[in-house]
């Protein structure tokens, strides 16, 4: 398949780029797809959950309380599971990592399917939600490996666009399967299938980094008597930078918000419009599909009209969303075609920053060395606020409605938006400090124009 930008090469060093040219491109393709298909398919048992929760409430008797604490849970052990992984992912290679976290995942989504008691639910999903983690920071590093920071932007708005269709295809796939069936479980199972196919296609097609595949590296690394880091050096690289900090707590708040509307969105839509769960499934995958777009659009802007800040298009975006999400609030109830246009909004304003937080601004803010980890540390900080949405909604719904929880995600989004504002002249680290750390002797980032 044909790489759609073609000017992400062009910005390769001399050094990068062996003979025949087109050679080293193919491997740059089969890359990019490969983890397009491979973080895409993760959400095939992850997303999956939303469109069982109203059966599982029926069946189960689960208070919204309940359900949340399941969500939330899984939360909580993804956000360890991004902290611990991403270190882990700079020492043990990300096909490994992929490779282990997709079977776990598979195995567990099949035992959550056989469960009946709510314990056994919330530990079981935990647990996935551990080796889900594993997912997000090796992608993160093979992409930092074979992709130039000129153009990283689109490429993983590229990837971003895989992984809401994927979440997309998962929900109206497991809707289908609930309203023929009349069993949740059936969301489990069958997406759990899908899954270990795509663990297949990994282990065949994916490789770590260029010279893996018997190419040079991307680009030129200061010699270094270690191939890794020490584990107290990653940690202090990463904690304390400024902007990672601003980063994952921007996160956070965009991780409140965008959960709300991931996890609940098909009970809040069945609940509010008297519909059935296949409607609202329906009306629900309108979500990921805007995120799609916006994906792709954040980052294209980013690199095309910002000169790789990440910031202004961002901001710009989570204002919006608060926007955007008040006003849904108003019509949902009334109006069928400005909820499915509303939604649509909602998720491009909310992957557009999202794809931007946890990958771009990861990769532009750390070095080769340590991207996985700053990915995963960042995740780990934006998960916390999704489990803070689980039990913020789980309450709101308990002691008050959907219109304060709704509401509660909007104040949020604003609050992020003005966050994010502060690193509005933001570039690529190396821009700014590769010389720097160069005569240091510290990790260099990535350098001239593939730095990140």
């Amino acid at each position: 398949m044909p790489f759609p930008w073609e000017s992400l090469h062009m910005n390769a060093s001399p050094a990068a780029v062996i003979d025949p040219q087109t050679h080293y491109r193919r491997w740059q393709n089969r890359i990019l797809w490969t983890v397009w298909v491979t973080y895409g398919s993760f959400y095939f048992c992850r997303a999956n959950i939303s469109a069982a929760v109203p059966g599982m409430q029926e069946e189960l008797d689960l208070d919204p309380l309940q359900v949340g604490m399941i969500l939330g849970w899984m939360k909580i052990c993804y956000a360890a599971g991004q902290f611990i992984n991403g270190q882990l992912g700079d020492r043990l290679g990300a096909k490994r990592m992929l490779l282990l976290g997709m079977l776990a995942s598979v195995a567990l989504n099949f035992l959550f399917g056989l469960g009946t008691a709510v314990w056994f639910l919330v530990f079981v999903w935990a647990a996935n939600g551990y080796f889900q983690a594993m997912g997000w920071p090796a992608c993160v590093k093979v992409m930092s490996a074979w992709f130039p920071a000129a153009g990283r932007g689109k490429a993983m708005g590229f990837i971003g666009v895989g992984y809401q269709l994927g979440a997309a295809l998962v929900l109206v796939l497991s809707g289908r399967l609930i309203g023929a069936t009349g069993n949740w479980r059936m969301a489990f199972y069958v997406p759990a299938a899908i899954f270990l196919l795509s663990a297949i296609h990994t282990q065949l097609r994916l490789r770590n980094t260029p010279e893996d595949a018997g190419l040079p590296p991307l680009e030129t690394v200061v010699e270094s008597p270690r191939e890794h880091l020490p584990l107290r050096e990653t940690l202090r690289f990463v904690l304390t930078s400024p902007r990672l900090w601003v980063v994952a707590l921007g996160l956070f708040g965009l991780d409140l918000a965008r959960y709300g509307f991931l996890d609940w969105a098909p009970a809040h839509l069945k609940e509010v419009q008297h519909t059935g769960i296949e409607s609202a499934v329906l009306k629900a995958a309108i979500l990921p599909l805007g995120g799609a777009l916006g994906a792709y659009v954040s980052g294209w802007l980013t690199d095309r009209y910002f000169q790789s800040r990440r910031a202004p298009v961002t901001c710009v975006m989570l204002a919006l969303l608060g926007v955007v999400t008040l006003a849904y609030d108003a019509v949902v109830q009334t109006s069928f075609l400005a909820t499915v246009v509303l939604l649509g909004l909602i998720g491009f304003m909310i992957y557009g920053p999202q794809v931007i937080l946890v990958g771009t601004m990861a990769a532009d803010f750390s070095t080769r060395r340590t991207a996985a980890s700053a990915a995963g540390f960042i995740d780990f900080v934006g998960y916390l606020g999704a489990f803070a949405s689980n039990w913020l909604t789980g309450y709101l719904l308990k002691h008050y409605d959907w219109h304060a929880a709704v509401t509660a995600w909007a104040v949020v989004s604003f609050a992020t938006a003005a966050l994010i504002a502060t690193l509005w002249n933001a570039k690529p680290v190396s821009e700014e400090t590769a010389k720097a750390a160069g005569a240091a002797g510290s990790d260099t980032p990535h350098t001239g124009q593939e730095s990140a």
